[in-house]
């Protein structure tokens, strides 16, 4: 079906989510080459009311929704297309693990800061677990929604708190010495103490920066588990290098009963020309 609006032609390219009062598909615009989008079809007019409302309250967020038009069995919002790598299902506890379960905490908090969705909207993405992990350790927040639970008076306090129930749980998972950052979020979170993502961030960098210095070895050893891909696919190469030159060389002496380019390491003057030195 397409979903056709003044600036953009929507085909649906699959259904991510359906539920009472929404649901959610992934759309290709045919009027731009690879433009994909999540749309929110929204089927329950209090809902829209809700939401629309939302978007009304927070006036400098409204460029999270590229458009939005009513159709035939609903309304529509389009919003920006997040590739799913969820968070806690893409990060592999390891020989690293606590560390770089700081480094993406951070990296989820500065997320929610400079996140372009209204408050009540992040607050949904994150309970709902559309965080997604990137390769760099770097993280996006997707709008996969399910807008039931939508909360308008939700503000920057109830966004924290939800953050927080995930920093918490992706430390968790980190083995090795109990970490201040977990023991202070262990704390503050039944409480709801956390009113703004600053707050959270610094109790985040306060464990992350007192993390003791690794040693050499273990930098090394650090350093090749985060590059093991790059080093087995160069010991591949080497490896089918030193095979073709094995085959090379058998078929040298095959051929010249000989291999030619041995003598430049062994017995390199015993023959020069057709006259043995031996003689």
């Amino acid at each position: 079906m397409i979903y056709r609006s003044e600036r953009m032609a929507l085909a649906a390219v699959m259904d991510a989510y359906h539920g009472e009062v929404n649901d959610v598909m992934i759309c290709e615009d045919e009027r731009a080459k690879d433009a994909y989008y999540t749309v929110l079809k929204i089927t329950d007019h209090n809902t829209v009311k809700k939401l629309l409302g939302v978007l009304e309250t927070y006036p400098d967020k409204k460029d999270c929704v590229i458009d939005m038009f009513a159709c035939e069995d609903g309304f529509l919002v389009v919003m920006d297309y997040c590739r799913t790598r969820p968070l806690m299902e893409f990060f592999e506890t390891g020989e690293q693990s606590r560390e770089r379960a700081e480094r993406i905490s951070l990296h989820l908090v500065a997320a929610c800061i400079g996140s372009g969705l209204p408050y009540p909207l992040l607050e949904l993405a994150l309970k709902e677990n559309q965080v997604h992990l990137r390769q760099d350790d770097s993280v996006d927040i997707g709008c996969v929604l399910d807008l039931k639970q939508l909360n308008p008076e939700s503000g920057e306090r109830a966004c924290a708190n939800a953050c927080a129930h995930l920093v918490r749980r992706l430390l968790e998972r980190a083995p090795g010495k109990r970490m201040v950052s977990l023991a202070l979020l262990n704390k503050k979170i039944p409480l709801q103490n956390y009113y703004t993502f600053r707050e959270l961030y610094q109790d985040i960098h306060i464990s992350a920066a007192g993390a003791p210095r690794r040693g050499l070895l273990g930098r090394i050893r650090a350093w090749g588990l985060r590059n093991q891909e790059g080093i087995f696919r160069v010991l591949l190469w080497i490896a089918v290098f030193l095979m073709i030159l094995v085959v090379l060389m058998a078929l040298s002496n095959v051929v010249f009963g000989d291999i030619p380019f041995m003598r430049l390491f062994f017995n390199s003057f015993r023959r020069i020309g057709t006259e043995s030195m031996l003689q």
